[in-house]
């Protein structure tokens, strides 16, 4: 099946969110180690879909660009992650 590009704005849920995501792993309480492009990228890569690209800032939303076969799919991806009630 053919692969389609899906470009997505995820919104934050809360401030909590937000922080959680944009504060760097070693700065975090207790520190985590920073994963490698490679460990990110295989990370993100799921049975539905494949989130290839993100662009995040300081505000309350962020894009990613996914790869799937459809929009479902985009939404079955986060669902897998536990994403889908966090963003």
């Amino acid at each position: 099946m053919e692969e389609k590009h899906f470009f997505a704005v995820h919104t934050f849920i809360s401030d909590e969110a937000r922080r959680k995501v944009l504060t760097p792993p070693e700065k975090r309480t207790p520190p985590q180690k920073r994963s490698t492009e490679k460990e990110w990228v295989d990370g993100l890569h799921g049975k539905y879909a494949k989130c290839m690209q993100t662009w995040i800032g300081n505000e309350e939303f962020f894009y990613c660009h996914w790869v799937a076969a459809s929009e479902q799919d985009v939404y079955r991806q986060l669902e897998e992650f536990s994403l889908g009630d966090q963003l």
